[in-house]
Formats: C-alpha cells, structure tokens, sequence
C-alpha cells in the first residue's frame, strides 16, 4: 500500500521528499502565478489560461497547507476533485468565465477603436492599430470556433439568423464589424490570415 508519514517503513529518501517538496513548491508556484496573471491581464481569460491559472492557486494551497502542517494526504485529491467540479459549471466556470471576459474584451476593443457606439457596429473615425486589428480578429475568431458565435449577434447579422448578408464565417464577422479591406491591408491579408481582417475604416 501507499506509505505514510505515520509508516515506519519509510525510507530516509521519502522522508525528506515528504517533508520538503511542497515547501520547494512556494517559489517556482509564485512565478507560474504570475506569469498566468500577467497573460490574462493582456490577453484576458481563455479555457487553458483559466485551467493553468487553477493549478497554480491548487498547488499554491498545497504548498502552503504542506509547509506550515502536515495534513493527511488524501487532502491533494479532494482538493483538486473540488476545484474540477468548481471549474466545470457556472459562470465561474472555465467555458463561462472564458467567454465573458473575451466578449468584454472585444467590447473595450471595439468602443475604444470607434466601432461601437451605443450598442451599434459604426464606422471608425480613426486609423486602427496593427496590434488592435490582430486582438480584435484573434476574440472573433475565438468565439466563433468554441461556439459562442451568437455573442456576436448583439452586434453583427449572422447566416444563421435567416438575415441576408449575414456572416457564416470568423472571417466575414471580422469584415462585418469593420470596413472591407483596402488594397494594401488585402495584402498583407493575404499574407497574415485572419489576424489582419479589420482594415483601417478612414482609408
């Protein structure tokens, strides 16, 4: 069977692994957590980033529990069965939270590019950054492939809704919320993907 701390039959390896292997945890737990914190604060919440981020709180508790007492080690897997099922439902789930924080985003996105005033795609009055262009087209990309295409419908028709014209594509989504791209952006387009979709609406 499994050996315990309480076990005399504990080798003097295992003895200093079990005594010191969370507490070794702490430093390199602390940078996971904030190299995951620094990621989502760029690029917000997507389903691996919210499953690194719950392992590095996960082992961050464990860490801690293990260092200051030794707690029975079915603690680890309660633990972790707790945060999976936590993760798995509900708007603080993984899919939930993913796609409210990148539908925020593409909303902060579009308002502070001139898109979308009032609730309503327009159209912009101002040139839109490269970077800006590629956030926008990777958000709308993302939400149509998980599924979450329908979000979008608060904005621009979609093929599904019945509406002619509407978009049947990540791409012509990303068209329709900006203008159509000129001569220049439909070569570097051409070249980029869909990263490059928006073009600059005051060409």
């Amino acid at each position: 069977s499994f050996p315990t701390r309480r076990s005399s039959d504990l080798t003097p390896q295992l003895k200093v692994f079990y005594r010191w292997f969370f507490a070794a945890l702490i430093a390199p737990v602390f940078m996971m957590a904030l190299s995951i914190g620094l990621r989502i604060s760029q690029y917000g919440v997507t389903e691996d980033r919210y499953l690194v981020a719950m392992a590095a709180l996960w082992f961050g508790i464990l860490a801690g529990m293990f260092a200051v007492r030794k707690p029975p080690l079915r603690v680890i897997p309660i633990t972790l069965a707790a945060f999976l099922i936590l993760a798995s439902f509900g708007p603080w789930g993984a899919v939930g939270l993913s796609g409210y924080s990148q539908i925020h985003r593409l909303e902060n996105l579009l308002t502070k590019n001139g898109l979308l005033k009032d609730g309503h795609i327009v159209k912009a009055e101002q040139e839109i950054s490269f970077e800006d262009r590629r956030s926008i087209s990777s958000i709308v990309e993302y939400l149509w492939d998980s599924g979450r295409k329908e979000w979008l419908a608060r904005w621009i028709k979609l093929a599904d809704d019945g509406k002619p014209g509407g978009a049947s594509g990540p791409w012509e989504a990303v068209k329709a919320i900006g203008s159509p791209p000129s001569s220049l952006s439909d070569s570097v387009a051409s070249a980029t993907g869909v990263a490059v979709a928006i073009s600059c609406s005051s060409r």
